[in-house]
């Protein structure tokens, strides 16, 4: 292993590796290009999420063993520009435009918007303030985009989101860094756990479609009617037939159970499970028999 110490000269080859680890992210944004536009969004995000965790930490690396002094010819914020512009903003925007979220033209409209006052944000050289903060909405298009895809709110409310968010991207307003800004960690750690969350949801929603394609016995999905009526909507828009869609059981587990604690829920799912494992069996069981006894009746 080469010694890159803090503080000792280290040979070039191996402070570049965290130019590398940075660029990598070009390899990734096209890889979650390539599943957007075969329509897995899911897929696509979880593309983004990996991205974004190697900004999280390249970023990090290079100010600790201060790369910019020692590999003077490559520009590290150039770089970073470079994928961010591709990850934060294009990729969201290239969702935003070609899903199903808004109709035409305001799925062009929004995604030109965002593309556009994007890229003047990232021309900005006073993006960010002296304590790591952003100044104007960050461009963090990945996040909002994500986040309109999972709660699939009604087109004005997305088109609403879109136009404000364009605004504040040149408002006078301070936006914390979520690692940056310590005073504020307390608060930003959490909501970016919370975005995690957000993507584990979304991916649940696009394994119910792919399982319904399949000849599974059972598809079941946690949420309720509200959810599950926007579930099937999805489907449809996304051309399942509503046989297809019937199959799929929302919101899972007793639906007698009324309580929303983690552990109730379980025992819920738990419990309609086994029922239907055993409803499963006996008709087996039944459908052996009547073969038998038809085989001994010849």
């Amino acid at each position: 292993m080469t010694d890159v110490t803090p503080g000792k000269a280290a040979p070039e080859p191996a402070l570049f590796l965290i130019h590398v680890l940075t660029a990598s992210g070009a390899p990734i944004a096209l890889v979650a290009l390539l599943a957007g536009a075969q329509g897995k969004w899911a897929e696509m995000f979880a593309w983004l999420g990996l991205a974004f965790f190697v900004d999280g930490i390249d970023g990090p690396l290079a100010r600790k063993y201060n790369i910019a002094e020692r590999l003077p010819r490559w520009s590290g914020a150039s770089l970073d520009f470079v994928i961010d512009y591709a990850t934060y903003v294009f990729l969201p925007a290239f969702a935003l435009s070609w899903s199903l979220m808004l109709s035409q033209p305001w799925n062009w409209i929004c995604g030109g918007l965002v593309v556009f006052t994007g890229a003047l944000y990232f021309a900005d050289n006073g993006m960010k303030t002296p304590d790591g903060s952003f100044k104007g909405f960050p461009a963090g298009w990945n996040m909002v985009v994500f986040g309109l895809m999972v709660l699939s709110p009604s087109q004005a409310f997305t088109i609403a989101i879109v136009i404000l968010c364009c605004a504040l991207t040149f408002a006078p307003i301070r936006f914390v860094h979520p690692v940056r800004v310590r005073r504020w960690r307390i608060v930003t750690l959490p909501v970016t756990l919370g975005w995690m969350g957000l993507a584990a949801y979304a991916i649940i929603n696009d394994m119910a479609r792919a399982l319904l394609l399949q000849r599974f016995g059972y598809c079941g999905v946690i949420g309720s009617k509200t959810k599950r009526a926007r579930f099937i909507k999805r489907l449809k828009e996304r051309g399942l037939n509503d046989l297809l869609i019937t199959q799929m059981i929302c919101p899972i587990g007793k639906t007698t159970i009324k309580s929303k604690h983690p552990a109730a829920i379980a025992a819920g799912i738990a419990v309609d499970l086994l029922e239907r494992i055993e409803a499963a069996q006996k008709q087996e069981t039944a459908g052996s028999g009547l073969a038998q006894n038809m085989t001994h009746g010849q």
